[in-house]
């Protein structure tokens, strides 16, 4: 029997302690609540909560007696916390966690919830209906216990007679468009402050079947949302973002770009970004096939995406392994050079260490990625619960070997008890050792220096003196391993903090910034940052110079033929004109130097060169004495410093850092035009 409305506290929590990594509007939480809403109304009082602090402050004045928190490898450990304050508070409130932090394997999960007794249901698939259906019972004044001993939707509990779990029915939402959209609902309006980027979905569901993504594992039928709703949607977004036009959108879909209807979404994009200057970035997943339409897509976007041709490995065996199907590499190698010739950038990614990869093979496969003149993004092999990767079958199979890391910057204090969410990576496999994954990790780290657009020109250069790119990387690593150039030592403090990053246990991480000398530095970020960004922003502002000198070096000692004193002079203004107009280190300066004009005088004419793309001639044919006016766009870069500073915090090297994963780094660089 309903009585009095239930109060119900929402949560997809991120750490904020030292600036924020996660910057997106919490979606999932306004679908839950606005679908709840539309079915309850007045019975319920409804409150979403993003920041941990708040949520810890407002729980002794709520007095909740509904929370629900979404559950990741970056928060489940503050999850704990808070639903352990609001038991203290209320012991009969009914705590529901849900999202991919959670094991497949059913001994597992009743592990899981045996251990978090604070925990009284887990969502273990779409909450929306399920979360609903349960709010129903709960409204009902059902008992907690008699709630946990029976099956519900979607929904996971230990039954609290008999310690057994219960396992309600998989049910998918076939018709998204029952649940009310959050946005035209009102539910998000609290976040439309310039600190958070809005997220929309146009559909679920994913049809590839990768072992190491909990997408893969947990497959879906494709549904899609009414067109016009997401219309609806992205002009109610457009109207409240256009004050913010450097705050990108975020589309959550799996595999965007893919499908037909894509190129709609993007064409209406396109013509709320000619109405209101927004949006200009984006953070999307795109598809896996159908690259022509991607293309498309992108064009429509004002080519402000990469092209993400993701290949994970380029080993056959372990493409089997992972249940993943590449792109034959010449129509790899085709498709990159249309996308160059269309003027737009690529990306890709590898894991280390698959099952079956070797440090040969993967060295194959970085070499292939960077010849196509691709961005690298290397991972570590993350065992993600709920993967078929991270089961005790596969971890036996390759004989993996794990260990624990702190999740970057993701931990806080609260209620005077400090708080660590941890991630189990595998470091090696029965093909590849420990320390080969170590020197893997340090190519990765020169190969994805490298493969920016911030040293493109590089790569021209060794493309038309007939050289490979990798020849050079590669010839680059063993410089710098021999200790004698201007980035080793960078390189080898990466390297330091690659395995000092590594522990045993989450007991042993806990342990150790727990102490407060080594708390002090979390707080500080000389510990807990994510170390490939952390050292690529370090190179990139720090040793960009000495970083072009060792490129340049490299290139005579890597051609097939002696470079001509013509070529040696066109390199050399190659290389002068890089450093005049990309130094982004010195954004770090006084920020009214920005204003300064500068004149540079070169002998050939680099900039119409690079302006040329990939149908210029050689650089030598640019032979002509050239004068420049060089300098920042103030206007645009203090924009830049200030939208983005509101969302990533003040700390420009952190910024920078984050702002090269979404926006492009030629946003940064110096305006180069003729001097009249």
């Amino acid at each position: 029997m309903k009585n009095k409305e239930k109060k119900v506290i929402l949560g997809y929590l991120n750490h904020h302690t030292i600036g924020r990594q996660n910057t997106f509007m919490p979606l999932g939480i306004g679908l839950i609540a606005a679908y709840s809403q539309s079915r309850f109304g007045n019975d319920i009082d409804i409150q979403l909560f993003d920041d941990p602090n708040a949520i810890f402050q407002e729980i002794p004045h709520i007095q909740p007696d509904v929370v629900g928190l979404t559950n990741y490898c970056w928060n489940s450990e503050l999850n704990r916390l808070v639903f352990k304050k609001a038991k203290k508070i209320n012991p009969s409130v009914v705590c529901i966690a849900g999202g991919p932090e959670f094991p497949r394997d059913l001994k597992e999960c009743k592990e899981y919830l045996a251990n978090r007794p604070e925990i009284d249901f887990y969502c273990y698939a779409e909450g929306e209906i399920a979360f609903s259906k349960l709010l129903e019972n709960i409204l009902e004044n059902i008992s907690l216990d008699l709630l946990k001993s029976v099956p519900h939707e979607n929904m996971m509990s230990i039954n609290p007679s008999n310690g057994e779990l219960v396992k309600g029915n998989y049910e998918q939402i076939q018709d998204l468009n029952i649940v009310p959209s959050p946005y035209i609902a009102g539910i998000m309006e609290q976040w439309f402050t310039g600190e958070y980027s809005p997220s929309i979905q146009t559909m679920r569901g994913c049809p590839f079947t990768c072992s190491y993504c909990w997408t893969g594992v947990n497959p879906q039928n494709l549904r899609t949302y009414d067109l016009e709703r997401i219309k609806l949607e992205l002009e109610y977004i457009a109207v409240r973002m256009h004050k913010y036009p450097l705050v990108l959108l975020s589309i959550v879909d799996s595999n965007f770009g893919m499908y037909e209807r894509d190129e709609e979404i993007a064409e209406y994009i396109r013509e709320l970004w000619k109405k209101y200057d927004w949006p200009n970035a984006f953070d999307v997943t795109l598809g896996k096939s159908n690259y022509d339409r991607i293309l498309r897509v992108n064009e429509k976007l004002n080519k402000r995406l990469l092209i993400n041709c993701a290949l994970q490995s380029m080993n056959l065996k372990t493409l089997a392994a992972i249940k993943r199907k590449n792109l034959p590499p010449d129509v790899f190698v085709n498709l990159q050079t249309e996308i160059k010739k269309q003027g737009m950038g690529s990306v890709t990614e590898l894991i280390v260490p698959l099952p079956y990869e070797t440090k040969e093979s993967f060295i194959q496969g970085m070499k292939f990625v960077i010849n196509n003149n691709v961005k690298l993004v290397p991972y570590t092999l993350m065992l993600l619960k709920g993967t078929d990767i991270a089961s005790q079958e596969a971890r036996n199979k390759h004989q993996m070997v794990t260990k624990f890391r702190l999740v970057p910057h993701q931990f806080g204090e609260y209620d005077q008890q400090k708080c660590f969410e941890m991630e189990e990576v595998c470091v090696g496999t029965d093909t590849i050792t420990f320390h080969e994954y170590c020197e893997i990790r340090g190519l990765c780290f020169i190969m994805s220096l490298y493969s920016h657009k911030q040293y493109d020109v590089v790569f021209r250069l060794i493309t038309e003196s007939g050289a490979l790119m990798s020849d050079s990387v590669l010839y680059l690593w063993d410089l710098i391993k021999s200790g004698k150039t201007g980035l080793s030592n960078l390189y080898f403090q990466y390297l330091g903090e690659v395995k000092s990053e590594l522990w045993e246990s989450p007991e042993d991480i806990k342990a150790f910034y727990s102490k407060e000398e080594n708390y002090k530095k979390l707080l500080t970020g000389e510990l807990g940052d994510n170390l490939l960004r952390k050292y690529l922003t370090k190179a990139r502002l720090e040793k960009f110079p000495e970083s072009l000198d060792l490129a340049f070096h490299t290139l005579p000692l890597i051609t097939n033929h002696p470079l001509t004193d013509e070529m040696v002079e066109a390199v050399g203004a190659a290389k002068e004109w890089m450093i005049a107009t990309r130094n982004i280190g010195e954004l770090l300066d006084n920020k009214y130097e920005w204003k300064s004009v500068k004149l540079l005088s070169l002998p050939f004419d680099v900039n119409s060169w690079y302006e040329a793309g990939s149908v210029s001639k050689p650089l030598v044919t640019y032979k002509k004495s050239t004068n420049y006016q060089i300098c920042y766009d103030f206007t645009r870069i203090d924009n830049i410093f200030v939208q983005l500073s509101k969302i990533y915090g003040t700390d420009k090297t952190f910024l920078i850092g984050k702002m090269l994963i979404n926006y492009p780094v030629q946003d940064l660089w110096k305006i180069c035009k003729p001097a009249s």
